[in-house]
């Protein structure tokens, strides 16, 4: 059976001159480094939201949202806010190296690819938050042994992932690029594999109707 989870990451933003502050002509905003209370991605910058997958794409969207609200929730304990509105920053360099002291820099996959083989310049010093989707597609078998015990085991079969990153790139084509990142980016996953070339600031349940639509 298919099913989808939805992933969401943010920034986080606190009161000016309040944290790591960056300005510019049109705005300002102060940046922090996630609470030990607030779920947060490997890197330590960015909060980070995770619904429970789900056979129904718009439920998985959904289920993704419950979970937003109790990130949002715990960010505000802390008088910060969840910036998904602004997917691709440059945050403050002490607010990065306060990071990289902190949690270290997250080793990049080798398990993450680009369609087209493209890839970000070695000089690129933007920062992004993602909306990632995880696709899977599994059927769960019970077994029972000798003396009863019960195991579960589970037969994972192929997906088309090209029909998947194809639309999804299409359909979001101007955010992605707006948002200054590259189409056909994925991540192989055990359970399947994770569409990362999403901008957080594109609606989750946009997407869960263009993924429902794919035949």
């Amino acid at each position: 059976m298919m099913k989808y989870g939805f992933e969401k990451e943010y920034f986080l933003v606190t009161a000016w001159e309040d944290g790591y502050c960056w300005s510019s002509e049109f705005n300002q905003k102060c940046f922090r480094l996630c609470p030990d209370s607030v779920p947060k991605d490997e890197c330590g910058y960015l909060a980070e939201a995770r619904g429970e997958p789900h056979e129904n794409p718009v439920a998985a969207a959904y289920l993704m949202m419950a979970d937003e609200h109790k990130v949002r929730e715990k960010a505000s304990l802390h008088g910060l806010s969840l910036l998904d509105s602004e997917p691709t920053v440059k945050l403050p360099r002490k607010l990065f190296r306060e990071a990289l002291r902190k949690y270290g820099k997250p080793g990049y996959s080798d398990q993450r690819h680009n369609m087209y083989g493209l890839d970000y310049s070695v000089n690129n010093s933007w920062n992004r938050a993602a909306l990632h989707i995880h696709f899977s597609n599994t059927t769960e078998f019970y077994h029972k042994d000798e003396n009863k015990n019960v195991f579960t085991k589970i037969l994972h079969h192929p997906i088309d992932m090209c029909k998947y990153i194809l639309a999804l790139d299409k359909a979001f084509a101007k955010e992605i690029k707006e948002s200054k990142r590259l189409p056909g980016f994925y991540e192989m996953k055990q359970h399947g594999f994770e569409y990362r070339s999403l901008p957080t600031s594109v609606d989750p349940i946009k997407v869960a109707e263009v993924i429902a639509g794919i035949k």
